[in-house]
Protein backbone atom coordinates (compact mmCIF):
# COMPACT_ATOMS: atom_id res chain seq x y z
CA UNK A 1 0.00 0.00 0.00
CA UNK A 2 1.28 3.56 -1.37
CA UNK A 3 0.53 6.92 0.20
CA UNK A 4 0.99 9.87 -1.43
CA UNK A 5 2.82 12.65 0.54
CA UNK A 6 -0.38 15.59 0.63
CA UNK A 7 2.38 18.01 1.75
CA UNK A 8 4.87 17.28 -1.17
CA UNK A 9 4.58 20.64 -3.39
CA UNK A 10 7.10 22.13 -6.11
CA UNK A 11 10.54 22.20 -5.29
CA UNK A 12 12.57 25.38 -4.23
CA UNK A 13 14.33 25.32 -7.41
CA UNK A 14 11.09 25.94 -9.43
CA UNK A 15 10.18 28.74 -6.83
CA UNK A 16 13.25 30.64 -7.62
CA UNK A 17 12.74 30.16 -11.05
CA UNK A 18 8.66 31.42 -11.04
CA UNK A 19 9.83 34.53 -9.34
CA UNK A 20 13.00 34.82 -11.33
CA UNK A 21 15.56 34.90 -9.01
CA UNK A 22 17.13 31.73 -8.91
CA UNK A 23 20.28 32.97 -10.57
CA UNK A 24 20.74 35.88 -8.51
CA UNK A 25 20.20 33.52 -5.34
CA UNK A 26 22.75 30.61 -6.86
CA UNK A 27 25.38 33.43 -7.11
CA UNK A 28 24.79 34.66 -3.55
CA UNK A 29 25.26 31.32 -2.29
CA UNK A 30 28.40 30.52 -4.61
CA UNK A 31 30.01 33.86 -2.91
CA UNK A 32 28.96 33.25 0.73
CA UNK A 33 30.65 29.64 0.63
CA UNK A 34 33.95 31.16 -1.24
CA UNK A 35 34.20 34.03 1.29
CA UNK A 36 33.96 31.55 4.25
CA UNK A 37 36.87 28.92 2.62
CA UNK A 38 38.88 32.41 2.28
CA UNK A 39 39.80 32.63 5.70
CA UNK A 40 40.46 28.70 6.11
CA UNK A 41 42.95 29.17 3.03
CA UNK A 42 44.58 31.84 4.72
CA UNK A 43 45.90 29.63 7.48
CA UNK A 44 47.33 26.69 4.94
CA UNK A 45 51.32 26.32 4.40
CA UNK A 46 52.79 28.31 1.90
CA UNK A 47 52.09 27.07 -1.39
CA UNK A 48 48.44 25.29 -0.71
CA UNK A 49 45.56 26.98 -1.72
CA UNK A 50 46.59 28.68 -4.66
CA UNK A 51 43.61 26.59 -7.25
CA UNK A 52 40.34 28.34 -7.31
CA UNK A 53 37.58 27.34 -5.18
CA UNK A 54 35.90 26.42 -8.69
CA UNK A 55 38.40 24.49 -8.92
CA UNK A 56 38.51 20.11 -8.59
CA UNK A 57 41.20 18.81 -6.15
CA UNK A 58 43.05 16.34 -8.24
CA UNK A 59 46.29 16.11 -6.48
CA UNK A 60 45.24 13.10 -4.42
CA UNK A 61 45.27 12.50 -1.01
CA UNK A 62 48.31 14.66 0.88
CA UNK A 63 49.11 11.89 3.47
CA UNK A 64 48.83 8.40 3.80
CA UNK A 65 45.60 8.13 6.37
CA UNK A 66 43.73 7.76 3.57
CA UNK A 67 45.38 4.35 2.57
CA UNK A 68 44.50 0.85 4.52
CA UNK A 69 47.42 -0.87 4.85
Amino acid sequence: MTKTNPHLGSTFESWLDETGIREEVTSAAVASVIAAQAPVAGELPDGAGQGSALEPNTEGPRNNRSRRE
